[in-house]
């Protein structure tokens, strides 16, 4: 299944190859990410089974949560693996993708939502009208999307 079950916008530090030019012009940035974290784990643990089996890319920040939040749970790391621009190359670079249905609902999230597009201009100023976006596409995608690809939404 692949139900998106939450999402916490939380704000993080400048990082990656324009991180000094940031950081120059809007000076240094807090990161807000493992409190977001925290949020969205909280929200998951009523609604997932203790003993669930949680997959994810080898972020530093996912396991301890993962523990804490769910210690009975089986969790996974996967090795993220760079995709190209366009096309399925990374596809045919990998025959099979662990984490490809997350992989792919998050490529659809940042299609469907203009402010999530890399490489725009779309901005979104305020964390709060972001984070009701999101719950905007969750739903559409887990009650309207899913509902015509023929999942049975009633077992959720």
């Amino acid at each position: 299944r692949r139900f998106i079950l939450g999402a916490e916008v939380s704000q993080i530090a400048a990082f990656g190859h324009l991180s000094k030019i940031s950081k120059n012009k809007y000076g240094p940035r807090k990161s807000l990410h493992k409190k977001g974290l925290n949020e969205l784990f909280k929200k998951l643990k009523p609604v997932v089974e203790s003993s669930a089996l949680i997959e994810s890319d080898e972020h530093k920040n996912y396991e301890q949560f993962v523990r804490s939040y769910f210690p009975r749970a089986r969790y996974d790391q996967y090795k993220a693996e760079k995709s190209c621009v366009a096309g399925q190359g990374e596809l045919k670079r990998k025959k099979h993708d662990p984490i490809y249905g997350i992989n792919h609902s998050l490529a659809m999230l940042r299609d469907g939502i203009s402010t999530l597009v890399r490489r725009t201009w779309c901005t979104t100023q305020d964390p709060a009208r972001l984070q009701g976006h999101l719950e905007i596409f969750i739903y559409f995608y887990n009650q309207i999307y899913l509902k015509r690809l023929g999942f049975d939404l009633s077992s959720a």
